[in-house]
């Protein structure tokens, strides 16, 4: 373990004098600048209680005036705690930016010598950053640079907390505020990050509390956070639902803890870490120094380069820090394991990352979700190794630049498809259900390999296959009498051709349930041929589905179409093809309202004159089907072919199929 470094000193001694002028000049400056009162801006005038305007001075710009009647600081005001004074609050209050005086000269501070707020049961919300100063000679004096804080500067031993609130910013600058206290027992320092939603709240230094929770925001953290409340093994850290703690912490030390000598690179745990929220993980080998931690939301290791999980050191620390809710893995490069691991939640590969066992278990809990979702075109790895060591339980596809399967794959629960295209080449895949599914995002079969998921029983069952990768969207739904597993696939090549007449789209389904029973199939092909779609537009009688006749053939069906789907009822199964015939299977003369069409091997004719007689031909004119209308339906039965059938005035030419 690194020890802690501060300001490259070595960096800044191996500068020419002149560039060490600058560079002093340059921080001192930009210290003094931001250390400026202005207009506005209240100080206090001894102690006591905030909203008493006879503690407290105005400055106008010029000079500090004592504050009238009613006027006290509000959300839009710096504040000066001049050192030594203790302010109390009696009820909830706001400010800017806030200085505390800290020492009465460039020293460590004494007793009672750190101003602070005393908070009781109260919040005070900070809108701006938090400073500390020295009043050597005249107010403001000097940034506190390294020198130490007799106590925290906020207390409250009854549930008061500051609560940082507004905007992205800084809430503490360098040289501004340091961790070093004479004391920590005189109070607890409760700091809670209340910001607006997606704003960024950032420690670029150490910074120590007595307990901090993430409630809104992200609270991001450069160096370490030290968690005192002056006892051992406590100090807690809390991250809310929907909150963020980013902790880029690359100086070797843990992002959280209690104590630590640099000496001896050692440290002592804080209390009770817990994360419902989102924590992301920056170093490349991150530490953390707690007694308990709590992992019920999402760890992301997301640097850019190799990182190694989590850790927990230190003695009386936890190392149990291998469980995880959800893990994910972003930015680049192999993130290793640290420890045998656990994964409950998901587990998420994005960016370009991977992830390296190093020789360690991973295990996947009950309900666990293995996600692709990288931002450049992924590929599973084979069984046995990295993300599939074991088999996770579902298995989500969120990447829009696509997903590639090596080998075979059986997940017992669902596949989700978000985003995306999956392609399993000449690999089955097996899955419990099936849930999303669109244009964007669908199973390419673009090789012998199968979908195969369970269809129920009278319920109709979207199967979102494609014949390639690239905007092929072939979905087949399956509605079933009897419930069964079903394989699937779709080629952009037919097995077979078209009998005279029939144009077929360039789309060829195989579907094959593990026990049969009648079963409407419907098809929607994304590439419809010219003449197939020309006949459609004039009706929709003449589309039929074609079922492949193992013969280089296909029996074609009346079918329905709607909205370039086709559908029919099914008792075989195979490949299946759909197109149209150049004879309808279903006719309708408007003038008379009379409809024929053909079904299981009949000729139905509807609405005809009752009495009259149904007539049917072959096309030499041979008389085959003859019958009185006796009702409103006429069903003729015939064999598969073309016929004229003629009732009273009417002729019509129809395909049996």
């Amino acid at each position: 373990m690194k020890k802690i470094t501060f300001l490259s000193i070595a960096s800044f001694r191996n500068m020419s004098f002149v560039k060490q002028f600058f560079v002093l000049a340059i921080i001192l400056l930009t210290a003094q600048l931001s250390h400026a009162q202005v207009a506005g801006d209240f100080r206090t005038k001894g102690g006591g209680n905030w909203t008493d305007y006879t503690k407290w001075q105005v400055y106008d710009g010029t000079t500090w005036n004592d504050a009238t009647t009613g006027q006290y600081p509000t959300a839009t005001n710096n504040v000066w705690l001049v050192v030594g004074n203790i302010t109390t609050l009696t009820a909830d209050a706001a400010c800017n930016d806030i200085h505390i005086g800290a020492s009465w000269g460039a020293y460590d501070a004494v007793q009672w010598a750190t101003s602070r707020v005393a908070l009781g049961t109260y919040t005070l919300r900070v809108s701006g950053k938090m400073a500390c100063f020295t009043n050597a000679t005249a107010f403001p004096g000097s940034p506190i640079g390294s020198y130490k804080l007799y106590q925290y500067p906020f207390l409250s031993t009854t549930g008061g907390k500051v609560s940082v609130v507004g905007k992205s910013r800084n809430l503490v600058n360098s040289g501004e505020w340091n961790t070093n206290l004479v004391t920590t027992t005189a109070g607890f320092f409760t700091l809670n990050i209340d910001l607006d939603a997606g704003e960024t709240i950032t420690l670029p230094i150490n910074f120590k509390a007595s307990y901090i929770n993430v409630n809104s925001g992200t609270l991001s953290e450069n160096a370490a956070i030290f968690l005192e409340n002056g006892t051992a093994g406590q100090g807690d850290f809390t991250i809310a639902s929907g909150a963020t703690f980013s902790s880029n912490n690359t100086a070797g030390t843990p992002i959280l803890m209690r104590t630590w000598n640099a000496t001896a690179s050692l440290c002592t745990p804080a209390g009770t870490f817990t994360n419902n929220g989102t924590l992301l993980l920056g170093g490349a080998a991150p530490q953390i120094t707690m007694t308990t931690v709590t992992n019920n939301g999402t760890i992301e290791y997301n640097k850019a380069g190799t990182q190694t999980l989590l850790v927990g050191i230190g003695t009386g620390a936890t190392t149990a820090v291998g469980t995880y809710n959800n893990l994910k893995l972003s930015g680049t490069s192999a993130k290793t394991l640290s420890m045998a691991t656990t994964v409950n939640g998901s587990l998420t590969l994005a960016g370009t990352a991977t992830l390296s066992l190093n020789s360690l278990g991973l295990t996947y809990g009950a309900l666990s979700t293995l996600e692709y979702a990288g931002t450049s075109a992924q590929t599973m790895s084979t069984a046995g190794a990295s993300e599939w060591s074991v088999t996770p339980i579902n298995l989500l596809v969120n990447n829009s630049n696509g997903v590639t399967m090596a080998d075979v794959k059986n997940i017992s629960g669902a596949l989700n498809l978000t985003s995306g295209v999956l392609s399993i080449g000449d690999n089955n895949l097996t899955t419990g259900s099936i849930s999303g599914g669109s244009a964007s995002s669908y199973v390419a079969t673009n090789g012998t390999g199968t979908l195969t998921a369970p269809t129920t029983s009278g319920v109709a069952t979207l199967f979102p296959i494609g014949a390639s990768a690239t905007t092929s969207y072939d979905p087949v739904i399956i509605n079933p009498t009897t419930g069964t597993p079903t394989a699937v696939k779709v080629s952009g090549t037919l097995s077979g051709t078209a009998n005279a007449g029939v144009n077929y789209n360039l789309r060829e389904w195989t579907v094959t349930p593990t026990t049969p029973s009648a079963t409407t199939l419907a098809f929607t092909p994304s590439v419809v041929d010219a003449t197939v779609a020309n006949m459609i537009a004039n009706s929709v009688f003449y589309a039929v589905i074609g079922e492949s006749t193992g013969n280089n053939t296909y029996n074609n069906s009346s079918i329905n179409y709607s909205g370039g789907t086709y559908s029919a009822l099914f008792n075989t199964f195979g490949s299946f093809v759909t197109g149209t015939n150049s004879i309808a299977t279903k006719v309708e003369n408007v003038n008379n309202n009379l409809l024929v069409y053909s079904a299981n091997k009949s000729l139905i004719v509807r609405n005809a004159i009752v009495g009259d007689v149904v007539n049917v031909y072959v096309v030499n004119g041979a008389k085959v089907a003859s019958s009185v209308v006796k009702g409103n339906n006429t069903i003729l039965p015939l064999t598969q072919g073309l016929y004229v059938v003629k009732t009273g005035s009417t002729v019509l030419k129809i395909s049996v199929q």
